[in-house]
């Protein structure tokens, strides 16, 4: 990992700047204007509740961008420094954009030996609770989950699981699972299909609770994308929920400082995780050896916090 760059470099008056980042056309450009943009709302929040070192981190994190030229001719833009936290807007963004890079490459070599398919998209909820007990409150979650899925019941051949978790209102957290589950396509004509009342049953049961949860369930509808196999299109539609965010970088506006802190108590929790045949399909997301050989570094932008613009280095 690049070593952290002093903030002080970014704040050199005798530098001269160029175009805007957004000018180059690049591929989601605007999508990293907005991301460091959200991370410099959440610096002070990040100072408060994790202390300066935490804050500093992340205030550097994709501060200074190489544009970077592929071995195909094409361009693209990475970081000379991610901070990798989980709560960074810019770094769950890209890492929620490898996961749908590697789904949609890895998915047909994995399906190829199994029997046709379809796919559910099932959400596990509980009550609310507050943030200081999110960490327990997800924990349970996660042992009911282990508990359902060795149930003789459980249909997926296949299955990837996400912990979401949104902040509706000061002092509480929602919790929330959601699973993308691969099912043998005669899974809604045969004797094992399971109503939504029976998975809610199922769910009360593996968490012993003594309400009962709201859960939903239902076909994922196929998303249409271009250049991306058939057999991958339907599962896209789920994938959706389970590769992006743990939490929307919006939802930590409302108690910032409550939110992060509550986030950082999951640090040791794995919140993606696959089983069945796709077990493995995210097990090296986070690795930054995955990013593809470049050819050259034709450009480097650096972070205007006064603008809230990515503008070349010249």
């Amino acid at each position: 990992m690049r070593p952290i760059v002093a903030v002080t470099r970014f704040k050199n008056a005798g530098q001269k700047f160029g175009e805007t980042l957004d000018a180059t056309g690049v591929s989601h450009s605007e999508d990293w204007r907005k991301k460091r943009s959200a991370a410099d709302d959440l610096r002070l929040a990040l100072s408060v509740a994790l202390g300066d070192r935490y804050g500093q981190v992340v205030a550097k994190c994709s501060t200074e961008l190489g544009l970077q030229r592929l071995h195909d001719g094409a361009l693209r833009v990475r970081p000379f420094y991610s901070c990798r936290r989980r709560w960074c807007p810019v770094c769950s963004w890209r890492l929620s954009q490898k996961r749908w890079g590697m789904f949609v490459e890895r998915l047909p070599d994995l399906i190829r030996e199994q029997p046709p398919l379809r796919w559910l998209m099932l959400t596990l909820t509980v009550r609310n609770c507050a943030t200081g007990d999110l960490h327990s409150s997800v924990k349970m979650m996660l042992a009911g989950f282990r508990k359902l899925v060795r149930r003789k019941r459980w249909p997926g051949v296949g299955w990837l699981r996400a912990v979401e978790v949104t902040f509706p209102r000061a002092g509480e957290a929602h919790p929330h699972i959601h699973v993308l589950i691969a099912v043998k396509s005669r899974y809604f004509k045969d004797d094992g299909y399971i109503k939504q009342a029976e998975w809610g049953q199922m769910w009360r049961e593996c968490c012993k609770l003594d309400y009962s949860p709201v859960v939903d369930v239902r076909r994922v509808k196929p998303a249409k994308a271009e250049g991306v196999p058939s057999c991958v299109q339907e599962a896209l539609g789920g994938l959706a929920e389970v590769g992006k965010y743990v939490t929307k970088p919006s939802d930590l506006s409302v108690n910032p400082v409550e939110a992060v802190d509550a986030l950082a108590s999951l640090r040791r929790v794995r919140l993606v995780e696959g089983g069945g045949f796709l077990r493995s399909i995210f097990s090296d997301a986070d690795d930054d050896k995955l990013d593809l050989p470049t050819l050259e570094t034709v450009a480097v932008f650096w972070w205007r916090a006064v603008e809230r613009q990515y503008r070349r280095k010249l």
